[in-house]
């Protein structure tokens, strides 16, 4: 074969390398490297991420598509591979000499800027998570760490890891928006803004029957000293880097504009220009709704001028246990951790960014699902609805899953989990407003947060009668089913906030209630809320309500905590419960009460012995005292494990202390 065929030969070979492989079989959470080399294409400009197919054995099943030709397909590139069963794609051949393919790689087509999904990954990744113990929430599956690789030859180096981009890498703030972290004209350029509209959008689609769950994003970028401008474009699987592209315009904003305007319209079939009436097309993308109202110091990363004088920042005038407990409830990269753990993407859609209407669409989506889960068996769980549901649900709320397959929400328990994380989401939202907002320099900044709370929080001595009494509480109320951990009580603090409270219903008691680090900022400045209008009541045991028990661990479950994030925080509450009305099994329309009655109680088989209970001085009742199995006194049926106390009316609730304690895991715990 002479030189001239050789070279024919590489580039149709080159051609075979498809974006869609990148996508499905991109860098996942567990892959790790360099951003890839930039590929030097007089108007694409791509960069190709490394692709790890070895944990994906069916990752070369399907068939690659025949060659498109035009414009798409004069994008060069060549495959490259090894023994391990890593592939990636390298630079264009150059002229003069090509570069050397390596062995034992599958066909894969590229195409400049196409983002379709092809391959099918294994059936065995797919798994349903399963309620086991019917008094705990629903946990995230912790990921186990991957084990190290020995390097390998390839022809372009590996994207970096997600999670170590996510706590390295500086974000070059200028305006409203960020220029993408792995674009390299960040330093040079920024986003266009021309008064209220932002040239930046992100897509999200999610298609469970293929297993494509994938994003892109597209910016208009404008030189920062000089008239010029480009359109960059990054692409792949949601919780992947994927690839970028970027288009040179020159001095034409106009060019620029038709470039940004006809990729949008292509993914979504929606006009820029009538964004605001966005509607979402089958198989096309949907528009992640984000909140520009932004400025530098929205992103906690964003690199801010530094004055020319150091700035001395004032003493805090908190008391120690006060100040570390503002900067436990306030750190952003604990709140990032926690929703990433409820497979919530925070790259794709920042925390803080996610607009309100985008929530609410969220739990439109899911009011849709739970109607599905009340028609059942008529709808079967395996149903084409749950499907289409569960794939506009991911679109609208973008999800990280890796290389699984996106999982169908098609259980009461996978409904719940979705909506504790629209749930936390509204609570982190709350506290990034508060972060959000500029600094004062008179101020230090943790006494800053502290009085956005509008709560007067006091710690409790140690060595005092209360402190105790709370230790107490904790202890003894520990249920036998929660033998996993023991909790170890650090902190405790008296709360005060001016509310109104209905303390005249009576039968006030002292109740625990848990929740998830990320909320607590929303809790201490709003008040424990009730979920909106939107949400549905399906997923909610009893109803849309505040619940509270007089278990501690029934409570401390909800705080989510684990071996290697050990702190949690959980509320004592006054509840003015009056007149309960007792139930002994879920009931989804419990918030509709008898009259006479203001709350409900879920009658468990376990309580505190009632003969060691003990009342405040002001009346308030704690059910201190060790559980004790009363299961022989309930109604035949009763299926819960302990008491729970739901009430419909914020007015009923008075925040009275925050506890913050630490869970001691046992060596066999699964945690």
């Amino acid at each position: 074969m002479d030189t001239k065929t050789r070279r024919k030969a590489a580039a149709a070979n080159a051609d075979s390398v498809t974006e869609e492989m990148a996508q499905t079989g991109a860098a996942s959470t567990r892959d790790r490297g360099r951003p890839g080399k930039k590929r030097n294409c007089a108007a694409d400009s791509i960069d190709i991420v490394a692709v790890n197919v070895k944990d994906d054995p069916d990752a070369n099943a399907a068939e690659p598509k025949e060659r498109k030709k035009g414009k798409a397909a004069q994008s060069k590139a060549s495959t490259s591979g090894n023994s391990s069963g890593l592939a990636s794609a390298s630079a264009p051949v150059e002229s003069g000499r090509p570069k050397r393919a390596l062995k034992n790689v599958a066909p894969i087509k590229v195409e400049s800027d196409e983002d379709e999904e092809d391959v099918q990954p294994p059936k065995k990744l797919r798994k349903l998570a399963k309620n086991a113990d019917s008094d705990k929430p629903e946990e995230p599956k912790r990921k186990k760490a991957a084990a190290k690789k020995p390097k390998e030859e390839s022809l372009v180096e590996e994207a970096p890891e997600p999670a170590a981009l996510m706590t390295k890498k500086e974000i070059v703030m200028k305006g409203k928006v960020p220029v993408d972290e792995l674009c390299p004209q960040a330093d040079s350029f920024h986003v266009l803004c021309e008064g209220d509209v932002v040239w930046d959008v992100t897509l999200n689609q999610t298609a469970i029957d293929t297993n494509n769950n994938k994003f892109y994003i597209i910016q208009l970028l404008e030189h920062d000293e000089r008239k010029a401008y480009s359109v960059y474009t990054r692409w792949g699987r949601v919780g992947a880097l994927g690839q970028k592209n970027t288009e040179e315009c020159g001095g034409s904003i106009e060019t620029a504009k038709k470039q940004f305007q006809s990729k949008f319209k292509g993914k979504t079939n929606n006009d820029w220009n009538e964004r605001e009436h966005f509607e979402k097309v089958p198989g096309k993308y949907d528009m992640v709704m984000r909140d520009f109202e932004a400025t530098a110091d929205d992103e906690p990363d964003a690199v801010a001028p530094r004055p020319s004088e150091p700035i001395k920042i004032p003493e805090s005038k908190l008391s120690k246990p006060v100040q570390s407990l503002m900067s436990t409830i306030f750190n952003i990269r604990m709140m990032e951790q926690q929703v990433m753990e409820m497979n919530y993407d925070a790259r794709k859609a920042p925390l803080g960014k996610l607009t309100t209407s985008q929530v609410k669409l969220g739990y439109a989506t899911l009011k849709k699902i739970a109607a599905l889960l009340e028609a059942t068996p008529a709808i079967s769980p395996g149903s084409r609805e749950f499907t289409e549901a569960s794939n506009e649900y991911y679109t609208r709320i973008p999800h990280s899953f890796g290389m699984r397959r996106p999982m169908i929400i098609n259980t009461p328990g996978l409904l719940k989990r979705e909506l504790e994380l629209l749930e936390t989401l509204g609570d982190i939202e709350v506290a990034m407003r508060v972060l959000n907002d500029k600094a004062v320099f008179d101020e230090n900044p943790v006494d800053r947060h502290y009085n956005t709370l509008r709560m007067d929080i006091q710690p409790i001595e140690h060595t005092g009668e209360r402190f105790k009494l709370i230790e107490q509480y904790l202890s003894m109320t520990h249920g036998p089913t929660h033998s996993e951990y023991t909790l170890e009580l650090l902190d405790a603090f008296q709360l005060a906030k001016d509310a109104d409270f209905k303390a005249d219903i009576g039968n006030r008691m002292l109740l625990w209630h848990g929740s998830r680090l990320s909320n607590f900022v929303g809790i201490l400045s709003q008040g424990l809320r009730i979920a909106p209008p939107e949400a549905p009541s399906t997923g909610y045991m009893f109803g849309k309500g505040i619940y509270f028990a007089d278990v501690s661990t029934k409570s401390a479950n909800y705080c989510f905590a684990q071996s290697s994030d050990s702190i949690g925080m959980m509320l004592l509450c006054e509840v003015a419960l009056g007149q309960p009305n007792e139930l002994f099994d879920a009931n989804y329309d419990a918030d509709k009460l008898p009259p006479g009655t203001y709350c409900t109680k879920g009658v468990g088989m376990y309580a505190p012995d009632i003969s060691t209970h003990t009342t405040l001085e002001d009346g308030v009742k704690i059910p201190v005292g060790k559980c004790v199995n009363v299961s022989g006194k309930l109604a035949r049926g009763a299926t819960l494990q302990y008491n729970e106390y739901i009430v419909y009316n914020v007015n009923q609730v008075r925040l009275r202390y925050l506890v913050k304690v630490k869970f001691n895991y046992k060596r066999s715990s699964r945690y």
